[in-house]
């Protein structure tokens, strides 16, 4: 799993933001983002406003490669919290993870995503997850939804730790833990991101 950044132009040059690419990494000459216009937003303001064609700058380093996805295909099983945008790094592991191109002899584990956002219609990429959670057995995304309208067609409230024993595997030591969203999220789920653990 790897992002890139982004970085601003003209008044905004001095602006850089990481995005994780939705599209495969085995994709050549192009790349696809999903980006969300923020009211307070700077960049992706300006990115949901470019004309087809405009230039971006983008740079990788070594240090945004968080995890390599073979050292996944090890695990028994895989926990993803995502909160909004904090689904496309999970993203981008399901499609290498479930891509079955590779083949039924790569190994994958069990998999199951809490994905929290404010609302039904807040949900990224949901018609995506429905359609691996139809084609593979192994996958399971649960939605969890702070303003629910309809019930049952979600979990109700926030990720939570009642939800994720509920909801995911047991632990072991054959598995992973990943979590990505708002700072509210991570916070509540990991501690505050300058805490050493």
């Amino acid at each position: 799993c790897a992002c890139i950044l982004v970085k601003g132009d003209k008044e905004l040059k001095k602006e850089v933001r990481p995005y994780t690419p939705i599209s495969s990494g085995r994709q050549k000459g192009y790349l696809e983002l999903l980006v969300k216009s923020y009211p307070e937003g700077k960049i992706s303001k300006w990115m949901c406003s470019l004309a087809v064609g405009k230039a971006v700058t983008f740079k990788h380093i070594p240090f945004n490669v968080k995890i390599p996805v073979k050292e996944l295909r090890e695990l028994n099983s895989l926990i993803m919290l995502a909160g909004g945008t904090g689904i496309t790094p999970m993203y981008q592991a399901l499609m290498e993870l479930l891509d079955n191109r590779l083949g039924s002899t790569m190994k994958c584990p069990k998999i199951v995503l809490l994905y929290g956002n404010n609302t039904e219609e807040d949900i990224l990429l949901k018609e995506q997850l429905d359609e691996m959670q139809q084609r593979c057995a192994n996958f399971r995304a649960v939605y969890v939804v702070s303003k629910l309208e309809e019930k049952g067609s979600a979990e109700e409230g926030f990720i939570d730790a009642e939800k994720i024993r509920r909801l995911c595997p047991p632990p072991s030591k054959s598995q992973k833990v990943l979590v990505c969203g708002p700072p509210p999220m991570y916070k509540a789920l990991c501690g505050a991101r300058s805490e050493k653990i």
